[in-house]
């Protein structure tokens, strides 16, 4: 049976040797040549190394856009160059980026970001076997936004550490519809 991996926000992957992403490592460990994977990204400063990462999967597309909670349009995005040459840190929420760097000069790009359902409906269909959300500030809207009624998620990572209690109680909620 056909799997699907997506992951959002895909980074920089493994291409570095000064970094490990677990869920790159998952996905070359357990995805087949009948299997399929999304890493999307918005950072275009990250897109030849995510190829370069995934260059000997032919079933992995590696896709440079953001995506939203909001609707499909052309969104800023946020950076700084002090997180070089990595950027792990760039959102659409200029004090995400500001918390972790806060005294660092922030510069921004303009890149289209799809809605998170309407990204899922046309790349994915109604089932992921493995989904991980590392977007940077927005991880939380993003998943209370996914139409569960629409799509079956078997294993979901997402990225918590900057939820307060009542919303990761609300996360569960939602996923146990």
């Amino acid at each position: 049976m056909k799997k699907f991996f997506v992951h959002l926000g895909g980074g920089v992957g493994d291409s570095r040797s000064d970094f490990r992403c677990g869920f790159t490592e998952l996905i070359k460990k357990k995805i087949t040549k009948n299997d399929k994977a999304f890493i999307v990204e918005a950072n275009p400063k990250n897109i030849d190394d995510l190829k370069s990462c995934y260059q000997n999967f032919e079933n992995v597309d590696v896709l440079n856009f953001g995506i939203t909670h909001d609707k499909t349009q052309e969104y800023e995005f946020f950076y700084t160059e002090d997180d070089a040459p990595h950027y792990h840190v760039c959102s659409l929420e200029i004090n995400h980026v500001k918390k972790h760097y806060p005294n660092s000069i922030i510069n921004s790009f303009k890149i289209k970001a799809i809605n998170i359902n309407e990204f899922l409906e046309k790349y994915v269909g109604n089932q992921i076997d493995y989904l991980s959300i590392d977007l940077e500030g927005i991880d939380y809207e993003i998943l209370m936004k996914i139409d569960l009624s629409k799509i079956i998620i078997e294993n979901i990572s997402i990225e918590h550490l900057h939820l307060n209690k009542i919303q990761k109680k609300t996360m569960v909620n939602h996923l146990n519809l």
